[in-house]
């Protein structure tokens, strides 16, 4: 199978970028496919959530959640380069946030991005400008491939 990353991310939070990456891992772990979650998002909601169900449920982990610290820029690089190697599905969740120099790699080295919004003037004009700085990247980095 060939190797999917998957990145959630808006500047806004509270759009549901972690809920939807959770519930994307859970379908495509119950249709049978390979799938892991990697938590580059600041409040490490998904790590923690987690680490709660391992506490609470007996059976065994559906995939893989790991975190990772999006603050540096080379590191990231290598996190995607090593991600391109997992067979399946490697989903992201982001930070709510554009404004860290370690975001452009994942970005950049995605095959989709996800972008959830709320249906609101606040969500829509800060969702706007996200979707601005992904097309700035795209002109700046010819081989960014992400749809």
């Amino acid at each position: 199978m060939k190797n999917i990353k998957v990145v959630f991310a808006n500047q806004k939070g509270g759009v549901g970028k972690s809920t939807l990456c959770m519930l994307f891992a859970n379908y495509l772990s119950w249709k049978g496919k390979p799938v892991c979650i990697i938590d580059t998002d600041l409040q490490k909601t998904i790590l923690m959530q987690r680490q709660k169900d391992v506490q609470i449920y007996d059976e065994e982990e559906p995939y893989s959640v790991q975190s990772f610290d999006v603050s540096a820029p080379e590191l990231m690089q290598q996190l995607m380069e090593s991600a391109s190697e997992v067979e399946g599905y490697v989903l992201f969740d982001s930070p709510g946030n554009v404004s860290e120099d370690g975001l452009v790699p994942l970005f950049t080295n995605a095959d989709y991005i996800v972008c959830p919004y709320e249906y609101e003037d606040k969500t829509l004009d800060s969702t706007g400008v996200f979707v601005q700085v992904i097309n700035a990247l795209k002109d700046v980095n010819p081989e960014m491939h992400a749809q």
